[in-house]
């Protein structure tokens, strides 16, 4: 028996050896998906994720030829940004998102390990700890493509000018703050700000929020502006402003000072955020239970007419 020989039968060995576990584990996610599905297999796993990233609108798309694959998207049609792709392997979970925001794509992958015999607790961990990891991701992203917009550009490329356009959202909507001053507009933008960092997060969060772009190109004024005012009267001057403020105007900006309480880290509203702009609701003359009854209305009128 000659030495090459011997050579290359040391290596097939060494391979079977290294192989045959794998070849063994791929074997056993092939029984184990026989007459299931993976969502059936894994259904906490797959709510948690679907809860986490698309409100439980979360739908599974499997692929006919290839049972240890499927992708994730929203059943809702005005929210196709979002794609998550799944694919089992060896008793884990590769996960791909893909997200595009502006037409700027972000795509990022994720291994959850030992799923095989995950209890429900198990399964929960672990898509817990993905969408943790994918807002984190989303929200970076965000801030990324939202700092190319040039926020200042933004305000001075707006043209008050034209004629007024009842069909354009944003004529609308600009048109409704027409009676305010602009000291009164200015004051709106610094109490979503007091409430954006009321917890200590930095400038550059609520300068980065795509609500928050959007409110100054409502209202017509810059973000400079906006702070040099907060600098030079204070918070009680800023909330003095706005004292006697019509309700509407409160109506019309509650959905920007609701975005700026939510936390970038979970997505869900931060009490110190919360707790900061009823202060300052307060202080312009609204009793906070009355702005929370407002929030209520606003969002069920959003979820009659959108169903979220």
């Amino acid at each position: 028996m000659s030495k090459a020989f011997l050579i290359v039968l040391l290596i097939l060995v060494v391979l079977f050896l290294l192989l045959y576990p794998f070849l063994g584990a791929l074997i056993k996610d092939k029984k184990e998906l026989a007459g299931i599905t993976l969502e059936e297999k894994f259904p906490f796993f797959f709510k948690t994720i679907s809860e986490g990233l698309f409100a439980g609108k979360g739908k599974i798309y499997q692929f006919p030829d290839n049972p240890r694959a499927a992708n994730m998207m929203s059943s809702d049609q005005n929210c196709q940004n979002m794609i998550v792709h799944f694919l089992y392997s060896t008793g884990n979970m590769i996960i791909e998102l893909g997200f595009k925001y502006y037409q700027q794509e972000l795509r990022f992958q994720h291994t959850a390990y030992n799923l095989r015999d995950g209890s429900v607790f198990v399964q929960k961990d672990l898509g817990n700890a993905f969408v943790e990891i994918a807002l984190r991701r989303i929200y970076e992203h965000k801030l990324k493509v939202t700092k190319l917009l040039r926020p200042e550009e933004v305000v001075n490329n707006i043209s008050q000018d034209k004629p007024f356009d009842d069909k354009d959202g944003i004529d609308i909507v600009q048109d409704s703050y027409s009676g305010l001053s602009i000291e009164q507009k200015e004051s709106i933008i610094c109490i979503g700000y007091l409430a954006a960092t009321a917890n200590g997060d930095p400038e550059y969060l609520f300068t980065a929020n795509p609500v928050v772009l959007q409110q100054l190109r409502f209202l017509n004024v810059s973000w400079q502006n906006c702070k040099g005012l907060l600098a030079s009267k204070g918070e009680s001057g800023i909330c003095k402003l706005l004292e006697g403020i019509d309700e509407s105007i409160i109506v019309l900006s509650e959905a920007y000072f609701s975005a700026c309480c939510i936390s970038p880290d979970n997505g869900k509203e931060d009490p110190t955020k919360v707790a900061k702009l009823h202060e300052c609701i307060s202080a312009i003359g609204m009793n906070p239970a009355v702005y929370d009854e407002l929030v209520l209305k606003n969002r069920l009128i959003l979820q009659k007419l959108f169903g979220e």
